[in-house]
Parts: structure tokens; C-alpha cells; sequence
């Protein structure tokens, strides 16, 4: 082990143990500084320097809302230290600031993408993501699925402004969820977590959130969100032919323009197929 990652693991022991941040948050930050260990070369914090850190950032293709909160991350971590009295010669924390930022960018996975993500998952990060892929889940919609809401390969529940919606997961998804039940132990939410001594909890949507973001940065997609399945799934359907009408109901959407936004590269498809399912009329 290089001595900056037990140099870290000290900063992450002081976030959770003084600043007593939550375990969602802890999560958060333990799946960052693994990335961020694995692309500096420096192997302890002395040699850590501004150029290293520039590097790191300009490679990290994010948006600038997330470059930013990975900036005030470094730059805490390394406050941290200085007023421990660590001397940092490399760096010059006035000089790290912040880039400017632009609109958060639409991301979305192919399913190759996510199928290299999946290959590498634990059976909970499985599980989540590929029931978020199967069927177009929000994370809220995800983070409230109980046994009851399950039928099959069919999964029926009360969707954005409270409406009843009904998608599928795959035979593959299912068989994997009934082990899953089995081996927790599920009697009514799906996710849940143990504490010793107290009875079982449901997990809340930003640990739900957290645990899918660690299984995507370990594959290198730095700038993942759950929301991003919904449009990977979105745009997944419409490639395999599905009518944006169609979409527009599998989503779970009051209107056909919501539909259009989740939808990426089509490769010019998409003003046929609209024009086509929409208005009923010959595309030109």
C-alpha cells in the first residue's frame, strides 16, 4: 500500500469519526478517493503537486458542477493535512480553483457499457442497476419497491405524481431477485439494511444512488447519476424500434416531448420517428 492512501484513509477516518458525516456521504467520498488514488501517480501526499491535481481534473471529462465539487474535496483533504502540520511543498492550495460551469451534460450507457459495469458488481450492485436498465425506474420509484409491488417478471407500483405504472424486468433479473429475497431474508422492501441489534431498515434513495456510483467508477464512469439508466433505457427501446408513444407510456410520461429528451443518439432517427408517431404523418 502507497503511504497517500494510508494518508487518506486517516482524512476518511477523521470525516466520519469528527465531522461525522453520513454513511451515504462517507460512501460517496471512499468511491472518489479510490479513483482518485488510482489515476495520481504520487505515492505519498509530499509528492503530491498542483500539476498532478490539474492532470487529474482536465482528464476527468465531467461537468463542471462535479469537477468543482471534486476540486473543494481535494482541496478539504488537503487543508486537512496542511493544519496538521504535513508540509505539502508541491502545492499551493490558492492556486486550485474552480472551473467554470456549463449544463449538466445528458448522460447515458449502452448496454455493452452496462453489461461491462454488471460483470464487475456484487449482487446488490447487480440487482440495482440492471432492474433500473430492465425497467426505466427513477431512483425514488427503486428505492420503495416491496414484495408486494412484484408479480412475475411483472413490477407494478405508484409512479411520479401519483400515477399507477406497470414495466417488467427480465427472467434473468427475476431469477437473481428471488435469490436475493431468499438469502435476505426479504419480508416487504426489497433493499434493506441490517444493524446489529435493531431491526431491519429500508435503504434511502441516496444510499441506493451511492452504492450504484461505486460500481460505475470502479469501470471509470466517473460522472454517473440513476437517472441515467432511465435514459439509457429510453434510449435503448427506441433503438430496438419502439414508438416514441410507445416509449412515452414504458416511461411513465404525461407527454411525448418529456419522452424526446430522454432519447440519445439515434443517428438522425428521431425527427422521422417523431414526426411519424406523433402526428401521423410521412416523414420527409
Amino acid at each position: 500500500m502507497r503511504k497517500i492512501e494510508k494518508q487518506i484513509e486517516t482524512y476518511l477516518d477523521w470525516c466520519k469519526n469528527v465531522r461525522k458525516l453520513s454513511p451515504v456521504t462517507m460512501e460517496r467520498r471512499k468511491c472518489f478517493f479510490r479513483y482518485f488514488l488510482n489515476e495520481v501517480p504520487a505515492q505519498s501526499l509530499q509528492q503530491l503537486s498542483n500539476q498532478m491535481i490539474e492532470d487529474f481534473v482536465r482528464n476527468g471529462n465531467w461537468t463542471g458542477s462535479t469537477t468543482n465539487e471534486y476540486i473543494v474535496e481535494i482541496k478539504t483533504m488537503l487543508r486537512f493535512f496542511k493544519k496538521r502540520g504535513e508540509r505539502l511543498r508541491h502545492i499551493n492550495l490558492e492556486q486550485i480553483v474552480r472551473v467554470k460551469e456549463t449544463p449538466r451534460r445528458k448522460v447515458f450507457y449502452t448496454r455493452e457499457q452496462i453489461d461491462e459495469v454488471l460483470d464487475d458488481c456484487d449482487e446488490l450492485e447487480w440487482l440495482l442497476i440492471r432492474l433500473c436498465f430492465d425497467c426505466g425506474f427513477r431512483i425514488h420509484e427503486l428505492a420503495a419497491l416491496r414484495l408486494e409491488n412484484i408479480d412475475g417478471c411483472k413490477v407494478a407500483f405508484i409512479g411520479k405524481g401519483r400515477k399507477i405504472r406497470e414495466t417488467y424486468m427480465s427472467h434473468e433479473a427475476r431469477k437473481r431477485l428471488d435469490e436475493w429475497i431468499e438469502d435476505q431474508g426479504i419480508t416487504d422492501y426489497l433493499w434493506v439494511k441490517y444493524y446489529k441489534g435493531a431491526p431491519a431498515k429500508a435503504r434511502t434513495k441516496e444510499s441506493l444512488s451511492a452504492i450504484m456510483r461505486g460500481a460505475f467508477y470502479r469501470n471509470g464512469y466517473t460522472d454517473f447519476h440513476p437517472h441515467a439508466l432511465r435514459h439509457s433505457f429510453a434510449t435503448e427501446i427506441c433503438r430496438n424500434g419502439a414508438p416514441l408513444e410507445v416509449a412515452k407510456e414504458m416511461l411513465g410520461h404525461a407527454n411525448i416531448q418529456t419522452t424526446m429528451r430522454y432519447v440519445h443518439s439515434l443517428e438522425g432517427h428521431l425527427e422521422e420517428m417523431f414526426i411519424k408517431y406523433r402526428y401521423n404523418v410521412a416523414a420527409h
